[in-house]
């Protein structure tokens, strides 16, 4: 279940992005929605700016649908297989 403090991830066309939600409101509508503070996010930044360049409008979201959203199970997953990944690229094997 996303919570507040939960780590999240987003895919937006291709560019995967992960945040920690810092607010939940659950609507009338019956959907859970979070507020989402994005770490290292220049990717869909530079993306998003495009984007509203192009169409002169403003497609920021403050707010995403619990659908929009995917838990992180395990953090320290993540930064197992990113160590895993650096010591194969580092090996003497891969040179």
């Amino acid at each position: 279940m996303i919570d507040v403090n939960s780590l999240v991830r987003n895919n937006y066309h291709g560019i995967m992005r992960y945040g920690t939600v810092i607010k939940k409101v659950v609507r009338a509508d019956g959907w859970a929605y979070y507020k989402i503070e994005w770490h290292h996010d220049q990717d869909y930044q530079e993306a998003a700016a495009w984007r509203n360049e192009i169409s002169g409008k403003d497609h920021r979201i403050e707010e995403y649908r619990g659908d929009d959203l995917s838990l992180v199970q395990n953090p320290r997953q993540i930064t197992l297989a990113i160590e895993a990944h650096y010591k194969l690229l580092r090996s003497p094997e891969k040179k």
